[in-house]
C-alpha cells in the first residue's frame, strides 16, 4: 500500500506511515483475478487432549488488528484517573449547614425583636389614644355643662320676657283702670285712701283705709275678682275709718269691689302682686 501524504510504499494493513506519521486511511483488499479458484473452508484442527469432538475450539491469542505499528506513531493519551474524594467535601457540607442553620436563627431573632417592638408601639399607641379619648370626653362634658347654662340662662329670660309681656299688658289694665271713674272713690263718705297698691310676694301684707261713715249704720261688704291677694279688715267695728289688710298670694291682679248698705255707690280697689 501506498501513502497519500509521501507517496512512499508502506507494508499492508499499516495505519500510519512510518515515514511522515500521517494516518492512513484502510484500502479494500484486492480482488482476485476473474477464473482463480476461490479458498476452500478452512479445516477443523483434531481436537487436543481432554477435548471431544464437536466442542468448540478456545479462543487463542487475539493478533492486533491493521498490522504493526509504526515506530513514530503518537501513542494515545491516557484518561486522567478520577480523583478521590477526601474529607473537604464533607467539611464544605458542614460549614454551609452550619451557616444557613445561622442565618434562620437570626431571622428567627429578628423576627421576635421586631414583634416584641412592634407591640411595644402599638401598646404605646392605644395608651396614647385612651388619653385622648379621655381628654375629649372631658371636652365634651365641659361643652353639656356650658350648653345646660345656656339653656338655664335661655329660660330664666324667657320666663323674664314672659313677666315683661305679662307686666306689659298690666300696665295696659292699670292704666285703663286708673281712668275709671269708680276707682277708690265712691263718695265723700265712701272712698279708699288708696285706689292702687303695688306689692311682692315677698312682702307679708299691704294695708289701706277705708273710710266711711260707721254710726250712720253703714254695713260695708266687697267681691274679689282675681287670686292673688286677699282682703281683711283689721276690726269688726269701727267710727268713721278702719284698715283693711291686704295679703299677697302670687303675681297677678286683684281687684276688690267694696260697695255698703246705705248708698248705692260702691267703689274699686286694684291690688298688683309682682314677684
Amino acid at each position: 500500500m501506498r501513502c497519500m501524504n509521501c507517496g512512499r510504499e508502506l507494508p499492508d494493513g499499516s495505519r500510519f506511515c512510518q515515514y511522515c506519521g500521517g494516518r492512513l486511511t484502510e484500502q479494500a483488499p484486492p480482488r482476485p483475478p476473474e477464473g482463480a479458484p476461490r479458498p476452500g473452508p478452512i479445516p477443523t484442527p483434531p481436537p487436543g487432549p481432554g477435548e471431544r469432538a464437536g466442542d468448540a475450539p478456545k479462543p487463542g491469542p487475539v493478533p492486533p488488528q491493521g498490522g504493526a505499528q509504526p515506530k513514530d506513531a503518537p501513542k494515545p493519551k491516557p484518561e486522567p484517573k478520577p480523583k478521590k474524594e477526601g474529607n473537604g467535601g464533607k467539611l464544605a457540607f458542614i460549614i454551609i449547614a452550619a451557616v444557613l442553620i445561622a442565618a434562620l436563627a437570626g431571622l428567627n431573632v429578628y423576627q421576635y425583636a421586631a414583634f416584641g417592638s412592634t407591640a411595644q408601639e402599638s401598646a404605646d399607641r392605644i395608651k396614647q389614644l385612651e388619653g385622648e379619648v379621655s381628654s375629649k370626653e372631658s371636652e365634651i362634658n365641659s361643652l353639656h355643662g356650658q350648653i345646660d347654662t345656656l339653656e338655664s340662662e335661655a329660660l330664666g329670660r324667657e320666663n323674664e320676657l314672659s313677666a315683661l309681656r305679662t307686666r306689659s299688658g298690666w300696665l295696659d289694665e292699670i292704666a285703663e283702670f286708673i281712668d275709671d271713674y269708680d276707682a277708690g272713690y265712691a263718695t265723700d263718705y265712701f272712698r279708699a285712701s288708696e285706689a292702687l297698691i303695688v306689692t311682692t310676694t315677698a312682702d307679708y301684707l299691704e294695708s289701706f283705709t277705708l273710710y266711711t261713715e260707721y254710726n250712720l249704720g253703714m254695713t260695708v261688704s266687697y267681691e274679689t275678682e282675681g287670686s292673688s291677694a286677699t282682703l281683711e279688715f283689721a276690726e269688726d267695728t269701727w267710727g268713721s275709718s278702719v284698715d283693711l289688710y291686704v295679703y299677697p298670694q302670687s303675681p297677678g291682679i286683684t281687684i276688690f269691689t267694696l260697695s255698703n248698705d246705705l248708698y248705692y255707690d260702691s267703689f274699686r280697689v286694684m291690688v298688683v302682686v309682682t314677684e
